[in-house]
Formats: C-alpha cells, sequence, structure tokens
C-alpha cells in the first residue's frame, strides 16, 4: 500500500496515479480511499491534489505528496 506525504515530486503523483488504491490522509484521519480514477470522481480531496499537479505540471514538477 502506497502512503501519501507533503513532497514536490513529479514521480510521486505518477506512482499514485498507477496504484490499486490510493488512501488519503487528512490530519491523521483517513479521508478517502479508491483508486486514481475513483478519487477523481469523488472530487474531493485527491482529485483536489490532482487537479494542482496538472496545473504546475506546465511549469515545471510539482506534486503535493510523496508515495512510500
Amino acid at each position: 500500500m502506497a502512503h501519501v506525504r507533503p513532497s514536490s515530486s513529479r514521480t510521486a503523483c505518477q506512482t499514485a496515479k498507477s496504484a490499486d488504491r490510493i488512501v488519503v490522509l487528512d490530519r491523521g484521519q483517513i479521508a478517502e480511499v479508491g483508486s486514481h480514477e475513483q478519487l477523481l470522481t469523488s472530487g474531493g480531496k485527491y482529485a483536489s491534489m490532482w487537479q494542482a499537479f496538472e496545473l504546475a505540471d506546465s511549469s515545471g514538477p510539482h506534486c503535493a505528496g510523496t508515495v512510500i
């Protein structure tokens, strides 16, 4: 299972996208669980992070999370 932490790693976002299941934590609590597509569709925190990543992608590699 991958865990997302604050960072600026482009690789982290690509890794999260290919994960079978993503768990999004907010203040130490599970906020969302699902695949990349499910979480984008739900429009929650992960979708906001991914949208920010895509907007920043044109100006350089940024991501709101690192996958470990």
